[in-house]
C-alpha cells in the first residue's frame, strides 16, 4: 500500500502503519506542523543589523530638489510683491506728476507736496546721512534701509501726533464741563459741548498751517518710498508711508493688491 496523506497525519501508533513507509513516515505531518508552529529564537538586539543610510548621492539629490522648490516658491512670491509695489509707486508718481484728473484738487495738492519734497530732500537727507556718517554708521549701498528707516519712523511719529490731537475731543469736553461746574456758570449740555469741540478741532486742522503739516507728512512718506531700495521688504516703509496714503493717491484696487501680496497686517484697512 502506497504512503498516503492519511498516514502522514495519522495519530495511531507507528506499529499499526499499513502503507509502504512501514511506519517510518507515520504521523510525520503532525510533527512537521508542530515544528513550524514552534516560536523562533529571538536574535539579541545587539546582533540585529543596523539600518543602512541612503547613499550620499541620493540624499543630496533629494535635499537639493527640496531646496530648489523652496527657492522657486520664494522667488515667485518676491516677484509678485515686487510687481504690486511697482504698480503702487507708479500710481503715486503719476499723482505727484499731476496727471491724475479724477480728484479735483489733485494738481494743487501734488504741487504742494512736490514743493515740500524739494525743500526737504536735501536738508533732511543731509541731516540724517551726515550724522550717520560722522558716527561711522552709514551704509551707502542702501542695503540696510538706513535713510528710509529714519524717514518712515519720522512719518509714523508725525501721524501719531496728528491723530492724538484729533482724538483729544473727549478731554476738551470733560475739561469744559468741569470748569463750568466749578465756576458755577450756566450749564451747557454735554452733547452740545461735544459737537462744539469737534467743530473747533475740525477748524484748527483745516487751517493753512495744518495743511502745511499734512504736506510735509506726505512729502516725507513719498521720500521714504522713493529712496527705499526694496519697499516691498521694508515693513516700516509700507506701514508708515505707503499704507496711510489716501485713496485719491493710491486706488482701492492697488491697495487691495498690496494686501494680498504683502505679509498680513502690513497694509491696514481704512
Amino acid at each position: 500500500m502506497a504512503h498516503t496523506w492519511a498516514c502522514a497525519y495519522a495519530r495511531t501508533p507507528a506499529s499499526e502503519c499499513e502503507c509502504s513507509c512501514g511506519g517510518a513516515l507515520h504521523g510525520s505531518g503532525w510533527a512537521s506542523s508542530r515544528r513550524s508552529a514552534a516560536p523562533t529564537a529571538r536574535v539579541p538586539v545587539a546582533h540585529l543589523p543596523l539600518p543602512t543610510a541612503p547613499a550620499p548621492s541620493v540624499f543630496q539629490a533629494v535635499t537639493e530638489r527640496f531646496r530648489a522648490r523652496r527657492r522657486a516658491a520664494v522667488e515667485r512670491i518676491r516677484r509678485k510683491r515686487h510687481t504690486a509695489m511697482n504698480r503702487a509707486t507708479g500710481e503715486a508718481e503719476s499723482w505727484l506728476a499731476g496727471t491724475m484728473v479724477d480728484f479735483p484738487a489733485a494738481s494743487i495738492s501734488a504741487a504742494a507736496i512736490n514743493a515740500a519734497m524739494d525743500a526737504l530732500t536735501d536738508d533732511i537727507a543731509e541731516a540724517i546721512v551726515g550724522m550717520l556718517n560722522r558716527n561711522g554708521c552709514f551704509d551707502s549701498s542702501g542695503a540696510n534701509h538706513m535713510l528710509c528707516d529714519f524717514l518712515a519712523s519720522i512719518a509714523c511719529a508725525m501721524q501719531r501726533f496728528r491723530k492724538e490731537f484729533q482724538h483729544q475731543v473727549a478731554y476738551i469736553v470733560s475739561a469744559i464741563l468741569k470748569s463750568r461746574k466749578k465756576g458755577k456758570l450756566s450749564v451747557i449740555p454735554g452733547p452740545v459741548v461735544n459737537v462744539v469741540a469737534h467743530a473747533a478741532v475740525d477748524v484748527i486742522t483745516k487751517l493753512p498751517p495744518s495743511h502745511h503739516f499734512d504736506d510735509v507728512l506726505r512729502a516725507i512718506r513719498f521720500l521714504a518710498i522713493s529712496v527705499c531700495p526694496e519697499p516691498e521688504d521694508h515693513k516700516a516703509v509700507v506701514q508708515c508711508c505707503l499704507s496711510p496714503l489716501e485713496n485719491y493717491i493710491l486706488s482701492d484696487v492697488i491697495k487691495q493688491e498690496l494686501r494680498e501680496e504683502l505679509p498680513r497686517g502690513w497694509m491696514t484697512r481704512g
